[in-house]
């Protein structure tokens, strides 16, 4: 049975007319979370002078009204920016969650029908599988993003450090997701590296000098 959307997460990935995109930055104390949402001008319902709103428009509140990240939290608010570019409105949400306020929030809850973030003795696991119930246009990419140390993924496309899934008619019953990072900073393993390879070369030369001298000491007793 499909689960009970809530009003933010209809319209967050809305109408064939409309494209969406879903993106996660995950580091160790927080996740940021940012949906950018594009809807046609002809997809908004038109305001008629002294006709009532139409029940059905659910694309006007969207745009006009406040959206909130947390299931069932009211008090707590997206900041939200809207912005018009020729034919288009832009809808941009966005959100900083602690670990745990992210495994209460209104699409991890209701989008998937399996949802888990978990924290790992090594670092953190996110899984996501089974039917996605957000899907309302043709597709939407889901893009997480890390300056952590990626353990294991099965992302569609990788740039740089974002990883990029497609949902689509032909997986919206069958998402898996999976993205598991390291508590260590790529950042931090660079440094480890970098301060590896100046003790090596700091090694090699110190062996290299006193190889040099024993040969010397060596060759001067042979006279």
């Amino acid at each position: 049975m499909k689960k009970l959307i809530p009003l933010l997460v209809i319209f967050v990935f809305i109408l064939s007319g409309c494209s969406s995109e879903y993106n996660l930055e995950i580091s160790n104390s927080k996740i940021k979370e940012n949906i950018k949402v594009e809807i046609l001008d002809a997809d908004i319902p038109k305001e008629i002078p002294g006709i009532d709103v139409d029940l059905n428009d659910r694309i006007t509140p969207f745009i006009q009204n406040d959206q909130h990240p947390i299931f069932n939290n009211e008090e707590i608010k997206y900041k939200k920016k809207v912005t018009k570019v020729g034919d288009l409105t832009k809808v941009n949400l966005s959100y900083t969650y602690t670990h745990d306020q992210f495994r209460n929030s209104n699409t991890f809850k209701t989008c998937f029908e399996k949802a888990s973030f978990m924290k790992t003795r090594q670092g953190y696991d996110l899984d996501l599988s089974g039917s996605f119930y957000c899907l309302y246009g043709d597709s939407i990419k889901i893009n997480i993003k890390t300056n952590n140390v990626v353990i294991g993924h099965n992302a569609d496309k990788v740039s740089g450090n974002v990883y990029t899934w497609t949902i689509n008619d032909n997986n919206v019953k069958d998402v898996n997701i999976h993205f598991s990072i390291s508590k260590k900073t790529k950042t931090i393993t660079t440094i480890l590296y970098v301060v590896a390879a100046i003790i090596f070369i700091a090694l090699a030369v110190f062996a290299y000098r006193f190889y040099k001298q024993y040969k010397e000491k060596d060759s001067v007793n042979d006279l």
